[in-house]
């Protein structure tokens, strides 16, 4: 499975939910690759974007997303998608 930009995928929360979710983006950083998720059922009014690295799994084509526990790198990572955001607004206009 190769994870792209408005794709939509399940994930099973700690309860056993299963939630869906669109990646926004998938950003570099420091040689690593973090996978900017939305959250498509919320409905909450302020629905909170997601931050997971993405691994090589087992074999070579399918990733697996990891949970990321620095607030450092979930920070950096953040300001990076914004940017990016910014940067795709202007190129569209």
């Amino acid at each position: 499975m190769e994870i792209d930009q408005n794709d939509l995928i399940a994930l099973e929360d700690r309860d056993g939910n299963e939630l869906a979710y669109e990646i926004m983006d998938v950003v570099p950083f420091l040689g690593k690759e973090y996978a900017v998720l939305f959250p498509v059922d919320d409905e909450s009014d302020e629905p909170e974007l997601v931050i997971l690295e993405l691994m090589a799994g087992a074999d070579d084509e399918e990733e697996e997303l990891r949970g990321v526990d620095d607030p450092n790198v979930l920070d950096a990572v953040f300001k990076l998608f914004l940017e990016r955001e910014k940067e795709a607004e202007r190129d569209g206009e």
